[in-house]
């Protein structure tokens, strides 16, 4: 009986001994470090809704900011802002801010940046789009993306776009209008945003100078935030020779005055 006994507690101390083991702090530490410095980390600030030209009935929101947070293994870092220059023409960095960073906490749940004011992000969790982290009652979100400089492949790729609102007016010539979008890119890797970089506050207008169907794309690489709207009269693949890649956006008739665009939030493969 005695023999039954202890072998019964040299079991269950052997089990909670490995299951001790499984939960080392420090594979906490070496998995959150890993997240932090593959990937880089963005909050999105919108502004309010403003209507479109041409279209009484129409509104969109333009994206007016952009924080980027990027991590590297010397525990060091770097918070970019984004926003529109002076003249609203252009998106780009107005200012950025060195830092140090460290992992604090019984499970190093606690991310601590040393910028200009001390930011704290508590008990941090990652999933693939994002980094979570408590901000008193509440959760709050990091969006997740891809290094720049990632290459980008069609296979397993989709794309969707966000706040894309269009019209058609004349004035000396017909226009064709299209709002700036967000455009987001899922990889089996991870997640990209793009926003425009060319007047980020009112949108493209591009005048009808052709009698000819032409196609819309957003235009971008894989160094860059940023992206473009361009109009062509062939169907373009996805990443053609010229190092850059395309995304279908619409196509537009002068004939019969017909434009067709994706929708909103709907996600689509590329065309290869």
């Amino acid at each position: 009986m005695m023999r039954k006994q202890i072998l019964a507690l040299v079991v269950i101390l052997s089990s909670l001994w490995l299951s001790s083991c499984g939960d080392d702090p420090m594979d906490y530490y070496d998995q959150n470090v890993d997240q932090l410095t593959n990937y880089v980390y963005k909050e999105y600030t919108w502004g309010e809704a403003q209507q479109v030209p041409g279209a009484t009935d129409k509104w969109f929101k333009p994206l007016k900011a952009v924080t980027v947070y990027s991590f590297n293994k010397e525990n060091v870092g770097n918070i970019e802002w984004f926003a529109p220059f002076a003249n609203n023409d252009f998106f780009g960095s107005n200012e950025n801010s060195k830092f140090t960073w460290d992992l604090t906490g019984k499970n190093y749940q606690n991310l601590i940046i040393d910028a200009k004011n001390d930011i704290e992000f508590n008990d941090i969790s990652f999933s693939y789009e994002a980094m979570s982290y408590s901000d008193g009652d509440s959760k709050q979100q990091l969006l997740k993306e891809l290094i720049p400089g990632t290459p980008l492949f069609a296979d397993g790729l989709t794309y969707w776009v966000e706040n894309l609102v269009t019209s058609k007016y004349s004035l000396l010539v017909d226009y064709i209008y299209l709002s700036p979008v967000l455009l987001t890119i899922k990889t089996p890797s991870g997640m990209m945003r793009k926003y425009p970089s060319v007047r980020p506050l009112t949108g493209e207008y591009k005048p009808i100078e052709t009698t000819e169907d032409f196609y819309i794309y957003i235009i971008t690489d894989d160094q860059n935030s940023i992206y473009s709207y361009t109009f062509t009269s062939e169907l373009m693949k996805f990443k053609p020779n010229d190092g850059r890649y395309y995304f279908y956006v619409g196509k537009y008739s002068p004939q019969t005055k017909d434009l067709e665009t994706i929708e909103n939030k709907k996600e689509y493969k590329v065309q290869n």
